[in-house]
């Protein structure tokens, strides 16, 4: 089994996250709200994730973090040139991988999330 590891740029800043925002209509799934907008094919997918208190205590946040990060690594082949910005709402630290992987494939490019393998 080789697993393919994409690279996965961050945004950092307020400014960046409020320019990643400007024109992408944000789409509620479960405990995610997502926005996505497309930026230049050549560039790798731009990542940022807004976790807040309000999720959960640090490990809880982190946890949470790092399932989202997994399967945005999971779709960045398909999601090349992309800026996506994820807020994790309250609760979503008690969604399985599976569920985050849902609500992701709902408001992402079809695609563009895999379905686990059976």
């Amino acid at each position: 089994m080789s697993a393919v590891f994409a690279s996965i740029w961050s945004l950092r800043g307020s400014r960046a996250f409020a320019d990643a925002r400007v024109g992408s209509r944000p789409c509620r799934h479960g405990r995610l709200v997502i926005q996505h907008t497309r930026s230049e094919l050549t560039t790798p997918v731009t990542l940022g994730l807004i976790v807040g208190r309000p999720v959960g205590n640090a490990v809880q946040r982190n946890r949470v973090r790092r399932q989202l990060k997994a399967l945005i690594r999971e779709a960045a082949p398909d999601l090349g040139g992309m800026t996506v910005v994820i807020r994790a709402l309250p609760g979503s630290y008690e969604q399985s991988f599976d569920q985050l992987r849902s609500s992701l494939s709902r408001c992402l490019p079809v695609s563009s999330v895999r379905h686990a393998k059976s």
